[in-house]
């Protein structure tokens, strides 16, 4: 019986593996189709709300919208890398809260 188990487990870890492979596929697709206009988009609809945010909302969105900030000591430069979370669907931007939604 622990051997059938075995397998069973392994199965069930194989399907997990597939399904992650599926979703970082669809993903990857949805990346590609991106443009500077989307992302234009996104930032625009955010900007529009922002003076009406308050300190901990405002931080809400930097947190899901920044995901790393690089500064360069030795040339005093800075780079702000972006995160962007893909669904399928279509692009949707509030003021509070935002998603970047693409087609499949």
């Amino acid at each position: 019986m622990s051997k059938i188990e075995s397998l069973e487990q392994e199965r069930a870890d194989i399907q997990r593996r597939m399904e992650a492979a599926e979703t970082a596929m669809r993903q990857s697709r949805a990346l590609r189709q991106i443009e500077e206009k989307d992302v234009k988009l996104i930032l625009n609809g955010i900007a529009e709300g922002l003076d009406e945010l308050d300190r901990d909302d405002l931080k809400e969105i930097l947190r899901g919208l920044i995901d790393r900030i690089v500064f360069d000591y030795s040339s005093m430069n800075c780079c702000i890398h972006y995160k962007i979370p893909v669904q399928t669907g279509k692009l949707v931007a509030s003021p509070t809260r935002f998603e970047l939604v693409l087609p499949p």
